[in-house]
């Protein structure tokens, strides 16, 4: 994060950005009682992050209850390896690696939204317990909820396409159940890790989440 994510060469994001980019950051950050001198440090993508950070904290959401940490209590109180499909630092090389003004896109996509749908999370959290996979991929599976396309091919897409071809190479080549966990965005769209284990020969079939839920 240090070495992507932050300007240490005496760059700025107040330098980086335009004029209305900048006014529409500062005015989120205000709203989100954030300094920009609080931002400044960070490039774009970083800055989108922080910003989204904060505003989850203002909405009340826990940190505690995100899903691998959730996810990551339970395997281990069942004694279950834990393996994953990509790293952190695969997850920041992904979004830092995008052109600057593509990050940009970003930071004005989330300060816009943070400021003209500050509820935004709350119904993301209502569509996903629901199952609305045709709402969440309007609201989240979509170019514009990522700033641009060029993140959505990146962050979404690819990312996909990636784990596809890493549980296909599962299927083949090793036997038992698994379950695999990844984020709502993933499972909505047309370009859904569903999708694409259907484009590859395997059916995916949906079951109802209450009866996992249910499970020990």
């Amino acid at each position: 994060v240090t070495k992507l994510g932050i300007y240490i060469d005496g760059g700025s994001l107040r330098a980086t950005l335009d004029e209305d980019a900048e006014t529409r950051v500062e005015e989120t950050a205000a709203l989100l009682s954030l300094s920009f001198e609080t931002i400044d440090h960070l490039k774009p993508w970083f800055a989108s992050f922080a910003l989204s950070n904060a505003h989850l904290e203002r909405q009340g959401f826990n940190r505690a209850s995100g899903v691998e940490r959730v996810l990551g209590k339970r395997a281990a109180r069942l004694g279950k390896p834990i393996r994953y499909l990509e790293t952190g630092a695969d997850q920041i090389r992904i979004i830092a690696g995008t052109p600057e003004t593509e990050q940009i896109a970003l930071l004005v996509q989330t300060a816009t939204q943070i400021e003209n749908e500050p509820n935004f999370l709350d119904e993301l959290v209502a569509e996903w317990a629901e199952g609305d996979d045709v709402r969440l991929a309007e609201m989240i599976a979509d170019d514009e909820a990522f700033g641009s396309g060029e993140i959505y091919e990146r962050v979404l897409k690819g990312r996909n396409a990636s784990w596809t071809a890493q549980i296909e190479n599962l299927m083949n080549n090793e036997t038992g159940t698994f379950f695999i966990a990844v984020g709502a965005a993933h499972l909505a769209g047309e370009d859904s890790v569903q999708n694409m284990l259907t484009e590859t020969g395997y059916i995916a079939a949906r079951v109802n989440p209450r009866k996992i839920l249910s499970a020990p």
